[in-house]
Protein backbone atom coordinates (compact mmCIF):
# COMPACT_ATOMS: atom_id res chain seq x y z
CA UNK A 1 0.00 0.00 0.00
CA UNK A 2 1.12 3.55 -0.68
CA UNK A 3 -0.25 6.92 0.37
CA UNK A 4 -1.36 9.41 -2.22
CA UNK A 5 -3.30 12.69 -2.29
CA UNK A 6 -5.98 13.66 -4.82
CA UNK A 7 -6.95 17.33 -4.94
CA UNK A 8 -9.77 18.76 -7.01
CA UNK A 9 -12.08 21.77 -7.09
CA UNK A 10 -15.53 21.73 -5.52
CA UNK A 11 -18.69 23.32 -6.90
CA UNK A 12 -20.69 24.05 -3.72
CA UNK A 13 -24.01 25.83 -3.45
CA UNK A 14 -24.27 29.14 -1.61
CA UNK A 15 -25.63 27.36 1.47
CA UNK A 16 -22.70 24.95 1.41
CA UNK A 17 -20.25 27.83 1.05
CA UNK A 18 -21.75 29.45 4.16
CA UNK A 19 -21.39 26.12 5.96
CA UNK A 20 -17.74 25.93 4.87
CA UNK A 21 -17.11 29.47 6.13
CA UNK A 22 -18.78 28.67 9.46
CA UNK A 23 -16.63 25.55 9.82
CA UNK A 24 -13.51 27.60 9.04
CA UNK A 25 -14.47 30.22 11.64
CA UNK A 26 -14.90 27.46 14.23
CA UNK A 27 -11.52 25.94 13.44
CA UNK A 28 -9.91 29.40 13.70
CA UNK A 29 -11.56 30.00 17.08
CA UNK A 30 -10.46 26.61 18.41
CA UNK A 31 -6.90 27.25 17.18
CA UNK A 32 -6.74 30.59 19.01
CA UNK A 33 -8.32 29.14 22.15
CA UNK A 34 -5.87 26.23 22.20
CA UNK A 35 -2.85 28.47 21.59
CA UNK A 36 -3.92 30.75 24.45
CA UNK A 37 -4.28 27.69 26.71
CA UNK A 38 -0.81 26.47 25.73
CA UNK A 39 0.78 29.86 26.39
CA UNK A 40 -0.96 30.25 29.76
CA UNK A 41 -0.08 26.72 30.89
CA UNK A 42 3.58 27.16 29.91
CA UNK A 43 3.73 30.54 31.66
CA UNK A 44 2.81 29.05 35.04
CA UNK A 45 4.20 25.51 34.82
CA UNK A 46 7.01 25.63 32.24
CA UNK A 47 5.46 22.61 30.49
CA UNK A 48 3.62 22.19 27.20
CA UNK A 49 0.12 20.83 26.73
CA UNK A 50 -0.47 18.20 24.06
CA UNK A 51 -3.22 18.30 21.48
CA UNK A 52 -4.96 15.27 23.01
CA UNK A 53 -5.20 16.99 26.41
CA UNK A 54 -6.61 20.13 24.80
CA UNK A 55 -9.21 18.13 22.87
CA UNK A 56 -10.44 16.63 26.14
CA UNK A 57 -10.69 20.08 27.73
CA UNK A 58 -12.51 21.51 24.73
CA UNK A 59 -15.05 18.70 24.52
CA UNK A 60 -15.70 18.88 28.24
CA UNK A 61 -16.39 22.62 28.01
CA UNK A 62 -18.55 22.19 24.91
CA UNK A 63 -20.57 19.44 26.59
CA UNK A 64 -21.44 21.71 29.51
CA UNK A 65 -22.69 24.40 27.12
CA UNK A 66 -19.80 26.79 27.69
CA UNK A 67 -19.70 27.85 24.04
CA UNK A 68 -23.24 27.54 22.64
CA UNK A 69 -22.33 29.19 19.32
CA UNK A 70 -20.10 26.21 18.50
CA UNK A 71 -22.90 23.63 18.53
CA UNK A 72 -23.76 23.87 14.79
CA UNK A 73 -20.13 23.19 13.84
CA UNK A 74 -18.85 19.79 12.84
CA UNK A 75 -17.55 17.62 15.69
CA UNK A 76 -14.19 17.31 13.92
CA UNK A 77 -13.45 21.04 14.13
CA UNK A 78 -11.31 20.67 17.24
CA UNK A 79 -9.36 17.81 15.68
CA UNK A 80 -8.69 19.85 12.53
CA UNK A 81 -7.39 22.80 14.55
CA UNK A 82 -5.35 20.91 17.13
CA UNK A 83 -3.88 18.43 14.69
CA UNK A 84 -2.61 21.34 12.56
CA UNK A 85 -1.36 23.12 15.69
CA UNK A 86 0.56 20.03 16.82
CA UNK A 87 2.28 19.88 13.43
CA UNK A 88 3.11 23.59 13.69
CA UNK A 89 4.72 23.08 17.09
CA UNK A 90 6.63 20.03 15.81
CA UNK A 91 8.11 22.23 13.07
CA UNK A 92 8.98 24.87 15.66
CA UNK A 93 10.80 22.30 17.85
CA UNK A 94 12.72 21.15 14.77
CA UNK A 95 13.74 24.78 14.15
CA UNK A 96 14.91 25.06 17.75
CA UNK A 97 17.02 21.89 17.33
CA UNK A 98 18.51 23.22 14.11
CA UNK A 99 16.90 20.57 11.92
CA UNK A 100 14.95 23.20 9.96
CA UNK A 101 15.98 26.79 9.13
CA UNK A 102 14.22 29.56 11.02
CA UNK A 103 12.32 32.15 8.96
CA UNK A 104 13.93 35.55 8.77
CA UNK A 105 11.93 38.45 10.25
CA UNK A 106 12.28 42.02 9.04
CA UNK A 107 11.29 43.23 12.50
CA UNK A 108 10.57 41.54 15.87
CA UNK A 109 7.09 40.09 16.32
CA UNK A 110 4.61 42.20 18.26
CA UNK A 111 3.86 39.35 20.67
CA UNK A 112 7.57 38.93 21.46
CA UNK A 113 7.63 35.30 20.34
CA UNK A 114 10.59 33.93 18.37
CA UNK A 115 10.46 33.35 14.64
CA UNK A 116 8.60 30.19 13.71
CA UNK A 117 6.46 30.07 16.86
CA UNK A 118 2.77 29.46 15.97
CA UNK A 119 0.75 32.67 16.02
CA UNK A 120 -2.92 33.53 16.43
CA UNK A 121 -5.06 33.40 13.30
CA UNK A 122 -7.02 36.44 12.09
CA UNK A 123 -10.20 36.53 10.06
CA UNK A 124 -8.64 38.81 7.46
CA UNK A 125 -5.95 36.19 6.75
CA UNK A 126 -8.56 34.14 4.90
CA UNK A 127 -10.18 30.76 5.25
CA UNK A 128 -8.56 28.19 7.53
CA UNK A 129 -8.42 24.69 6.06
CA UNK A 130 -10.39 22.01 7.92
CA UNK A 131 -10.52 18.24 7.69
CA UNK A 132 -13.07 15.43 7.78
CA UNK A 133 -12.38 11.88 8.94
CA UNK A 134 -14.31 8.65 8.63
CA UNK A 135 -15.06 8.87 4.91
CA UNK A 136 -15.72 5.62 3.08
CA UNK A 137 -15.42 4.84 -0.64
CA UNK A 138 -19.21 4.97 -0.97
CA UNK A 139 -19.07 8.60 0.17
CA UNK A 140 -17.26 9.47 -3.07
CA UNK A 141 -19.08 9.43 -6.37
CA UNK A 142 -17.94 10.31 -9.85
CA UNK A 143 -19.47 13.80 -9.61
CA UNK A 144 -19.88 14.47 -5.87
CA UNK A 145 -18.45 13.83 -2.39
CA UNK A 146 -20.33 13.51 0.90
CA UNK A 147 -18.91 15.51 3.82
CA UNK A 148 -20.10 15.15 7.39
CA UNK A 149 -22.56 17.89 8.36
CA UNK A 150 -22.47 19.36 4.84
CA UNK A 151 -23.99 16.68 2.62
CA UNK A 152 -23.26 15.88 -0.99
CA UNK A 153 -21.06 18.54 -2.61
CA UNK A 154 -20.65 18.60 -6.38
CA UNK A 155 -17.22 18.24 -7.97
CA UNK A 156 -15.99 20.57 -10.70
CA UNK A 157 -13.91 17.79 -12.30
CA UNK A 158 -15.79 14.51 -12.69
CA UNK A 159 -14.18 11.11 -12.40
CA UNK A 160 -10.89 12.23 -10.85
CA UNK A 161 -11.32 11.15 -7.22
CA UNK A 162 -10.92 7.39 -6.56
CA UNK A 163 -14.20 5.62 -5.87
CA UNK A 164 -13.17 2.05 -5.03
CA UNK A 165 -10.18 -0.02 -3.95
CA UNK A 166 -8.80 2.67 -1.63
CA UNK A 167 -8.88 3.56 2.06
CA UNK A 168 -9.65 7.24 2.70
CA UNK A 169 -7.71 8.61 5.67
CA UNK A 170 -9.00 12.16 5.58
CA UNK A 171 -10.53 14.86 3.38
CA UNK A 172 -9.24 18.42 3.73
CA UNK A 173 -11.27 21.39 2.45
CA UNK A 174 -9.47 24.63 1.59
CA UNK A 175 -10.20 27.86 -0.25
CA UNK A 176 -8.21 30.08 -2.60
CA UNK A 177 -9.42 33.21 -4.41
CA UNK A 178 -13.05 32.27 -3.88
CA UNK A 179 -12.66 28.69 -5.12
CA UNK A 180 -13.11 25.71 -2.81
CA UNK A 181 -10.98 22.57 -3.04
CA UNK A 182 -11.01 19.13 -1.42
CA UNK A 183 -7.92 16.98 -0.99
CA UNK A 184 -8.28 13.27 -0.26
CA UNK A 185 -5.43 11.43 1.47
CA UNK A 186 -5.88 7.78 0.57
CA UNK A 187 -4.06 4.45 0.81
CA UNK A 188 -4.11 2.48 -2.41
CA UNK A 189 -2.41 -0.66 -3.64
CA UNK A 190 0.97 -0.18 -5.26
CA UNK A 191 1.24 -1.33 -8.85
CA UNK A 192 4.04 -3.64 -7.83
CA UNK A 193 5.72 -3.71 -11.24
CA UNK A 194 9.35 -2.67 -11.70
CA UNK A 195 10.40 -0.47 -14.58
CA UNK A 196 12.81 -2.20 -16.97
CA UNK A 197 13.51 0.50 -19.55
CA UNK A 198 16.87 2.06 -20.31
CA UNK A 199 18.24 4.54 -17.74
CA UNK A 200 17.90 8.22 -18.54
CA UNK A 201 19.41 11.47 -17.32
CA UNK A 202 17.50 14.68 -16.65
CA UNK A 203 19.10 18.12 -16.59
CA UNK A 204 16.97 20.87 -15.04
CA UNK A 205 17.48 24.42 -16.22
CA UNK A 206 16.01 27.85 -16.73
CA UNK A 207 15.88 28.27 -20.50
CA UNK A 208 14.52 24.72 -20.86
CA UNK A 209 12.79 23.36 -17.77
CA UNK A 210 14.03 19.79 -18.29
CA UNK A 211 16.23 18.18 -20.93
CA UNK A 212 16.20 14.37 -21.14
CA UNK A 213 19.13 12.37 -22.43
CA UNK A 214 16.98 10.82 -25.19
CA UNK A 215 16.46 14.28 -26.73
CA UNK A 216 13.11 15.25 -25.21
CA UNK A 217 12.72 18.80 -23.95
CA UNK A 218 10.11 20.28 -21.62
CA UNK A 219 9.78 24.03 -21.92
CA UNK A 220 9.60 26.43 -19.01
CA UNK A 221 6.14 27.98 -18.61
CA UNK A 222 7.64 31.36 -17.57
CA UNK A 223 4.30 32.14 -15.96
CA UNK A 224 5.57 34.88 -13.65
CA UNK A 225 7.67 36.64 -16.29
CA UNK A 226 4.75 36.85 -18.73
CA UNK A 227 2.35 38.18 -16.06
CA UNK A 228 4.80 40.52 -14.33
CA UNK A 229 3.71 43.67 -16.18
CA UNK A 230 0.01 43.17 -15.41
CA UNK A 231 0.83 42.23 -11.81
CA UNK A 232 2.86 45.44 -11.41
CA UNK A 233 0.02 47.58 -12.73
CA UNK A 234 -2.54 45.98 -10.41
CA UNK A 235 -0.29 46.43 -7.38
CA UNK A 236 0.30 50.08 -8.30
CA UNK A 237 -3.44 50.54 -8.67
CA UNK A 238 -4.06 49.05 -5.22
CA UNK A 239 -1.36 51.28 -3.70
CA UNK A 240 -3.16 54.39 -5.02
CA UNK A 241 -6.51 53.35 -3.56
CA UNK A 242 -7.06 54.58 0.01
CA UNK A 243 -6.71 52.06 2.78
CA UNK A 244 -9.67 51.60 5.13
CA UNK A 245 -9.51 52.58 8.77
CA UNK A 246 -8.55 49.91 11.25
CA UNK A 247 -11.43 47.50 11.68
CA UNK A 248 -13.32 48.71 8.58
CA UNK A 249 -13.70 46.65 5.39
CA UNK A 250 -12.11 47.59 2.08
CA UNK A 251 -14.04 49.69 -0.39
CA UNK A 252 -15.64 47.91 -3.34
CA UNK A 253 -13.03 49.09 -5.83
CA UNK A 254 -10.08 48.22 -3.62
CA UNK A 255 -11.54 44.80 -2.91
CA UNK A 256 -12.00 44.13 -6.63
CA UNK A 257 -8.36 45.07 -7.21
CA UNK A 258 -7.25 42.73 -4.42
CA UNK A 259 -9.35 39.93 -5.92
CA UNK A 260 -7.81 40.56 -9.36
CA UNK A 261 -4.31 40.31 -7.87
CA UNK A 262 -5.25 37.06 -6.15
CA UNK A 263 -6.70 35.60 -9.35
CA UNK A 264 -3.56 36.54 -11.27
CA UNK A 265 -1.34 34.90 -8.67
CA UNK A 266 -3.50 31.79 -8.86
CA UNK A 267 -3.20 31.70 -12.65
CA UNK A 268 0.60 31.99 -12.37
CA UNK A 269 0.72 29.13 -9.87
CA UNK A 270 -1.62 26.95 -11.97
CA UNK A 271 0.40 27.44 -15.16
CA UNK A 272 3.64 26.61 -13.34
CA UNK A 273 2.10 23.58 -11.63
CA UNK A 274 0.73 22.23 -14.91
CA UNK A 275 4.11 22.51 -16.63
CA UNK A 276 5.89 20.81 -13.71
CA UNK A 277 3.45 17.90 -13.50
CA UNK A 278 3.47 17.34 -17.24
CA UNK A 279 7.28 17.28 -17.28
CA UNK A 280 7.67 14.98 -14.26
CA UNK A 281 4.96 12.60 -15.51
CA UNK A 282 6.55 12.45 -18.96
CA UNK A 283 10.02 11.81 -17.53
CA UNK A 284 8.99 8.94 -15.24
CA UNK A 285 6.48 7.49 -17.74
CA UNK A 286 4.03 6.34 -15.08
CA UNK A 287 1.30 5.60 -17.62
CA UNK A 288 3.55 3.79 -20.10
CA UNK A 289 4.29 0.03 -20.25
CA UNK A 290 6.98 -1.41 -17.99
CA UNK A 291 9.57 -1.76 -20.76
CA UNK A 292 9.14 1.91 -21.72
CA UNK A 293 9.61 3.30 -18.22
CA UNK A 294 13.21 4.10 -17.22
CA UNK A 295 14.68 1.75 -14.62
CA UNK A 296 16.95 4.48 -13.22
CA UNK A 297 16.63 8.26 -13.52
CA UNK A 298 19.80 10.29 -13.06
CA UNK A 299 19.41 13.77 -11.61
CA UNK A 300 21.74 16.39 -10.17
CA UNK A 301 21.33 17.80 -6.68
CA UNK A 302 20.96 21.57 -6.87
CA UNK A 303 21.42 24.27 -4.25
CA UNK A 304 18.68 26.49 -5.66
CA UNK A 305 18.62 28.68 -2.55
CA UNK A 306 22.30 29.45 -2.99
CA UNK A 307 21.86 30.02 -6.72
CA UNK A 308 19.15 32.59 -6.01
CA UNK A 309 21.70 34.80 -4.30
CA UNK A 310 22.58 35.89 -7.84
CA UNK A 311 20.25 38.86 -8.34
CA UNK A 312 20.26 38.49 -12.12
CA UNK A 313 18.98 34.92 -11.96
CA UNK A 314 16.77 35.01 -8.87
CA UNK A 315 13.51 35.81 -10.69
CA UNK A 316 14.08 33.24 -13.43
CA UNK A 317 15.08 30.56 -10.91
CA UNK A 318 12.02 31.11 -8.74
CA UNK A 319 9.80 31.11 -11.81
CA UNK A 320 11.24 27.81 -13.05
CA UNK A 321 10.83 26.01 -9.67
CA UNK A 322 13.58 23.46 -10.39
CA UNK A 323 13.52 22.09 -6.83
CA UNK A 324 9.84 21.27 -7.17
CA UNK A 325 10.50 19.53 -10.49
CA UNK A 326 13.17 17.29 -8.95
CA UNK A 327 10.90 16.57 -5.97
CA UNK A 328 8.09 15.47 -8.28
CA UNK A 329 10.43 13.34 -10.38
CA UNK A 330 11.66 11.63 -7.19
CA UNK A 331 8.28 10.55 -5.84
CA UNK A 332 6.76 9.78 -9.24
CA UNK A 333 9.74 7.56 -10.02
CA UNK A 334 8.88 5.59 -6.89
CA UNK A 335 5.29 5.24 -8.10
CA UNK A 336 6.57 4.02 -11.48
CA UNK A 337 8.89 1.37 -10.06
CA UNK A 338 12.04 3.31 -10.94
CA UNK A 339 15.02 4.40 -8.85
CA UNK A 340 16.82 7.73 -8.57
CA UNK A 341 20.58 8.14 -9.00
CA UNK A 342 21.73 11.50 -7.67
CA UNK A 343 24.89 13.26 -8.78
CA UNK A 344 26.55 15.93 -6.65
CA UNK A 345 26.14 19.53 -7.72
CA UNK A 346 29.94 19.84 -7.73
CA UNK A 347 30.35 17.23 -10.46
CA UNK A 348 31.21 18.94 -13.80
CA UNK A 349 28.30 17.34 -15.66
CA UNK A 350 27.95 20.41 -17.89
CA UNK A 351 31.67 20.77 -18.64
CA UNK A 352 32.45 17.07 -19.20
CA UNK A 353 32.19 15.63 -22.69
CA UNK A 354 29.65 12.81 -22.69
CA UNK A 355 31.60 11.00 -25.43
CA UNK A 356 35.26 11.08 -24.33
CA UNK A 357 35.10 12.48 -20.78
CA UNK A 358 37.27 15.54 -21.45
CA UNK A 359 36.47 18.50 -19.14
CA UNK A 360 36.24 21.87 -20.85
CA UNK A 361 37.38 24.67 -18.56
CA UNK A 362 36.10 28.22 -18.73
CA UNK A 363 32.50 27.54 -19.81
CA UNK A 364 30.01 30.28 -18.91
CA UNK A 365 26.22 30.45 -18.83
CA UNK A 366 26.22 32.18 -22.20
CA UNK A 367 27.79 29.11 -23.85
CA UNK A 368 24.67 27.24 -24.95
CA UNK A 369 26.47 24.76 -27.24
CA UNK A 370 29.05 22.30 -25.93
CA UNK A 371 32.05 21.78 -28.20
CA UNK A 372 34.73 19.30 -27.13
CA UNK A 373 38.21 20.36 -28.27
CA UNK A 374 39.48 16.81 -27.70
CA UNK A 375 37.16 14.70 -29.87
CA UNK A 376 35.13 17.36 -31.67
CA UNK A 377 31.79 16.28 -30.12
CA UNK A 378 29.16 19.02 -30.45
CA UNK A 379 25.79 19.07 -28.73
CA UNK A 380 23.46 21.49 -26.93
CA UNK A 381 24.79 22.30 -23.49
CA UNK A 382 21.80 20.83 -21.56
CA UNK A 383 21.68 17.67 -23.69
CA UNK A 384 25.36 16.97 -23.02
CA UNK A 385 24.75 17.37 -19.27
CA UNK A 386 21.71 15.05 -19.43
CA UNK A 387 23.78 12.36 -21.19
CA UNK A 388 26.44 12.61 -18.47
CA UNK A 389 23.69 12.08 -15.89
CA UNK A 390 22.47 9.11 -17.95
CA UNK A 391 25.93 7.56 -17.70
CA UNK A 392 25.77 8.00 -13.91
CA UNK A 393 22.37 6.24 -13.92
CA UNK A 394 23.79 3.37 -15.99
CA UNK A 395 26.70 3.01 -13.55
CA UNK A 396 24.22 2.95 -10.67
CA UNK A 397 22.31 0.13 -12.38
CA UNK A 398 25.51 -1.88 -12.98
CA UNK A 399 26.55 -1.56 -9.34
CA UNK A 400 23.08 -2.49 -8.16
CA UNK A 401 23.00 -5.57 -10.40
CA UNK A 402 26.44 -6.67 -9.19
CA UNK A 403 25.45 -6.30 -5.54
CA UNK A 404 22.27 -8.29 -6.12
CA UNK A 405 24.19 -11.06 -7.89
CA UNK A 406 26.75 -11.26 -5.07
CA UNK A 407 23.94 -11.42 -2.52
CA UNK A 408 22.27 -14.29 -4.38
CA UNK A 409 25.56 -16.21 -4.65
CA UNK A 410 26.24 -15.70 -0.93
CA UNK A 411 22.75 -16.92 0.00
CA UNK A 412 23.10 -20.04 -2.21
CA UNK A 413 26.52 -20.97 -0.81
CA UNK A 414 29.64 -22.06 -2.68
CA UNK A 415 29.23 -24.06 -5.87
CA UNK A 416 31.03 -27.43 -5.83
Amino acid sequence: MMQRAYKTQLNPTQAQQRAFEAQSDTVRWVWNWALAQRNEFYKYTGKHLSGRELIKQFRAGKKTGRWPWLKPANSRAEESALDAQDRAFDRFWMMCRGELPKPKLKRPRKDGKPAGYPSFKRRRDGVVAFAFWGLKPEHVRRDAIRLQGIGWVRLQEKGYLPTDGVKINRATVSERTGRWYVSLQVEEADRGDIATGEPIGVDAGITTLATVSDGREYQNARALRDALRRLKRLQQKMARQPRPAKGDPNSGRRQRTIDAIGNLHKRIADLRSTALHEASAGITGRNRPTAERPEVVGIETLNVKGMMQNGRLALALSDAAMSELLRQVTYKAQWSGAEIATVSQWEPSTKRCSRCGYIVQGMTLSDRVFVCPNCGYTAPRDLNAARNLQQAAEEYRRLKTRVEDETEVGAAGPVV
